[in-house]
């Protein structure tokens, strides 16, 4: 059995988890890198389909036939690099 630690002694988990906490407070708060690359994917994915969709469709479709197929992916991209 270990002997009794003093008060006021730090054993190795709260070590651990002081460190982590101090970690966690001075993570920035601005968006990092690979966030930001995420996003801009994302963004590059909706116009892709509303491209497709929308200005470069298939020879006797009209844009009305596209709603779906091209409104829903491209707010759900949007809505994922927006959130």
């Amino acid at each position: 059995m270990a002997p009794p630690r003093a008060l006021g002694t730090v054993g190795p988990v709260t070590a651990v988890l002081e460190s982590s906490a101090l970690e966690a407070a001075a993570a920035p708060v601005a968006p990092r890198r690979e966030d930001a690359l995420a996003r801009t994917a994302l963004v590059v994915v909706a116009l892709g389909v509303a491209d497709d969709a929308f200005v470069h469709r298939e020879p006797g479709t009209a844009i009305g036939d596209h709603l779906a197929s091209g409104l829903v992916p491209a707010a759900v991209a949007v809505a994922l690099a927006v959130g």
